[in-house]
C-alpha cells in the first residue's frame, strides 16, 4: 500500500514555499512598477493562457500519475501517449491563439502578451511533473518548478522598469519554462535511457477516453477561476480587473499550498481505491479535517488583514474599499475549495471523473448565468459574489456524489465477499 509520506509533504512544501515565493517576489514587483490598468491586462494574458495550458494539459498529468501510481511498469508507455500528444496540441492551441488574436480587435499589448506567452506551451509537454508524482519522488516533482519561477523573478527584475517593459515578460516566461522542461527531461533520464516520443501514439483513442473528463473538468477549473479576470476586463474595464488582481494572486497562492496536501496523498489515495477503499473513506475523511481546518484559519486571518496585505505586496495604490472587500470574499472561497478538493479526488480516483465533470459544469453554468449581471450592477462585490454561490453549489453536489460512489463500493465490496 502507498502511504503519504511526512518527508514528501516537507519537500512539496518547502518546493511550494520557494516556488510561490519567486513568483510573489515577482508579482510584488511588477504592482510596484505598473499601474492597476497594466495589471489588469497582464493578469488578462495570464487568465487567457491559462485556458491554452489547460487545453493541452487535458487531464493527461492525473491520469498518468494515478497510472505510474498503481503499475510503475506502465511508466515509459504513458509518457510515450502523453508527451507525443501534448506536442500535438501545442502546435493546436498556438495556432489557435494566433489566429484569435488576428481577428480581434484587442490592445495591442495584450495581443503581444498572449502570442508571446504562448510559446511556453511548447514546453508543456516535457513537464514531467506528474511522472515523479506517480512515482512518489516529491523533489523532482517539485524542483524544476521552483528553479522556472525563479528565473522568472530574476529575468522580470532585471528587465521590467516600468509599463514601457510590459511586452518583455514574456521572455521572462518562455525562459523559466524552458529551463524546467531541461531539467525535467534530465530527471527522467537519470533511470530512463531516453525520452520516449512517438508522434503516432498522441492519437490514441484510450488515453483520451480516460484522461478528457478529467482534462475538461480541469479546463472547466480555469474558467471558474479566470473568467471573472476577463468578465471584469470588458464588463469594468482593466482598472477594475487590476484591483482583483492582487487579491485573486494572493488568494490562489493558498490554493497552491491546498495543492501540496492533495498532491503528497494523492498516489496513496489511487493504491486505496484499487486496493482497500476501507482506507481511502479514512484518508478522505482525514483530508476533509485539515484541509477544512487549515483554510478556515486562513480565511479569518484574512479578513482582517486583507488591506494591510494588499499595500505590503503590490503598493497602496491597490487599496480601496473595492480591492479589499473583493479580497474578504475570495478569502471564504478557501474552505469551499478544500472541500470540493476532497471530493473531487475521490471520484477521481475511484474513475467516477465523468461524475465530477458534470458538478464542475453546473457550477460553470451557475457562475456564467450569475457572473455578468452581479458585476454589472455592484462591480466586483457582485462578481466575487457569483463566484462563491457557484462554488458552493457544484461543491455541495459533488460531495453528494463522492458519497453515493463511496456507498456503491462498499455494496460492491460486501457483494464480492
Amino acid at each position: 500500500m502507498v502511504k503519504p509520506k511526512l518527508g514528501n509533504l516537507l519537500v512539496l512544501g518547502i518546493g511550494e514555499v520557494a516556488t510561490r515565493g519567486f513568483s510573489f517576489l515577482a508579482f510584488s514587483y511588477l504592482g510596484h512598477h505598473i499601474a492597476p490598468e497594466d495589471m489588469g491586462i497582464y493578469g488578462s494574458a495570464l487568465a487567457v493562457m491559462m485556458f491554452g495550458t489547460l487545453a493541452l494539459d487535458q487531464g493527461f498529468g492525473i491520469h498518468g500519475a494515478r497510472g505510474i501510481a498503481r503499475d510503475s511498469g506502465s511508466t515509459d508507455l504513458l509518457v510515450r501517449r502523453i508527451v507525443s500528444a501534448q506536442l500535438w496540441l501545442a502546435t493546436a492551441v498556438y495556432a489557435i491563439l494566433w489566429i484569435v488574436t488576428a481577428l480581434f480587435d484587442l490592445d495591442p499589448t495584450l495581443v503581444t502578451l498572449i502570442r508571446g506567452l504562448g510559446l511556453t506551451l511548447f514546453a508543456a509537454p516535457f513537464l514531467l511533473n506528474w511522472v515523479f508524482q506517480g512515482r512518489n519522488e516529491m523533489l523532482w516533482f517539485t524542483l524544476p518548478t521552483a528553479l522556472r519561477q525563479l528565473t522568472f523573478f530574476v529575468l522580470v527584475y532585471a528587465l521590467i522598469d516600468d509599463a514601457s517593459d510590459l511586452t518583455l515578460l514574456p521572455v521572462a516566461e518562455v525562459s523559466g519554462a524552458a529551463l524546467a522542461a531541461f531539467v525535467f527531461v534530465f530527471a527522467f533520464r537519470r533511470n530512463h535511457l531516453s525520452l520516449p516520443i512517438d508522434l503516432s501514439a498522441g492519437f490514441n483513442r484510450e488515453l483520451f477516453r480516460e484522461a478528457l473528463p478529467i482534462g475538461a473538468s480541469n479546463l472547466i477549473w480555469a474558467l471558474r477561476t479566470y473568467l471573472p479576470v476577463l468578465v471584469f476586463l470588458g464588463v469594468l474595464g482593466s482598472r477594475s480587473a487590476g484591483f482583483f488582481e492582487p487579491g485573486h494572486r494572493i488568494i490562489l497562492v493558498f490554493v497552491a499550498f491546498l495543492g501540496v496536501y492533495f498532491t503528497n496523498v494523492f498516489p496513496a489515495m489511487s493504491a486505496a481505491a484499487h486496493h482497500a477503499k476501507d482506507e481511502l473513506a479514512h484518508l478522505i475523511q482525514r483530508a476533509l479535517w485539515i484541509s477544512t481546518g487549515a483554510t478556515t484559519v486562513i480565511a479569518t486571518l484574512t479578513t482582517f488583514t486583507a488591506s494591510l496585505m494588499i499595500e505590503i505586496v503590490v503598493g497602496a495604490q491597490y487599496v480601496n474599499q473595492e480591492s479589499v472587500n473583493s479580497m474578504v470574499l475570495l478569502s471564504w472561497l478557501l474552505p469551499i475549495l478544500a472541500w470540493r478538493r476532497c471530493a473531487r479526488t475521490g471520484l477521481i480516483v475511484l474513475d467516477r471523473q465523468r461524475i465530477e465533470l458534470k458538478c464542475s459544469l453546473i457550477g460553470l453554468a451557475l457562475l456564467v448565468a450569475l457572473i455578468f449581471p452581479l458585476a454589472a450592477q455592484y462591480g466586483l462585490i457582485g462578481g466575487v459574489s457569483a463566484i462563491l454561490i457557484s462554488e458552493f453549489t457544484a461543491t455541495a453536489l459533488t460531495w453528494f456524489h463522492f458519497r453515493s460512489a463511496q456507498r456503491e463500493c462498499q455494496v460492491e465490496n460486501d457483494n464480492a465477499v
